[in-house]
């Protein structure tokens, strides 16, 4: 269920939102031993995983700042696995459709295009960005048959995720 949002800030995925620590909810062991290791160690941020099912989500990975002690929560990604490309437009389609009326105030855009990473595979995205530059953001990643190759057993996802806008900056220059 979702809840009006007057602010981003506002909205949660697995009942953890932008701005909290995530130290209230993981110790600062977990927090290090789930980083994902995605970016090379001098980066400004770094991603962790919660580490079990939260709520609705079958995964719960945050972006938090490397020299933060806080570890204050920049973006939230909930994932859950789907069974291929129509499954996941589906339930992406129902879900933008209960949300939208909450951010009337947000910019909406709709797309599809090559991941960054995986060459061959395709997001389909909407994202909802604010004035200040935060944003929401619900996406199908599907698995192209040559990323799999390559990386292995990856499996198509939905993911909802809210960001801030200074990590929206930072990967984006990246």
């Amino acid at each position: 269920s979702w809840t009006k949002a007057d602010d981003i800030r506002d909205f949660e995925i697995g009942g953890i939102t932008l701005g909290d620590s995530l130290l209230d909810y993981m110790s600062k062991k977990e927090i290090i031993n789930y980083e994902q290791k995605h970016y090379n160690l001098n980066s400004k941020f770094f991603e962790t995983q919660y580490p079990k099912s939260k709520g609705l989500y079958k995964y719960l990975l945050f972006h938090v700042k490397r020299n933060d002690p806080s570890y204050i929560v920049h973006l939230i990604r909930g994932v859950n696995i789907v069974d291929g490309k129509n499954e996941c437009l589906k339930i992406k389609k129902k879900i933008v459709k209960e949300i939208k009326p909450l951010f009337n105030e947000s910019k909406f855009q709709e797309g599809s295009h090559k991941h960054y990473y995986y060459k061959n595979s395709t997001q389909y995205i909407s994202n909802f960005e604010f004035k200040n530059l935060d944003s929401v953001r619900i996406e199908c990643m599907i698995m192209h048959d040559k990323d799999l190759k390559i990386h292995g057993d990856i499996p198509d996802t939905l993911e909802v995720s809210i960001s801030s806008a200074e990590f929206e900056k930072w990967i984006n220059s990246l």
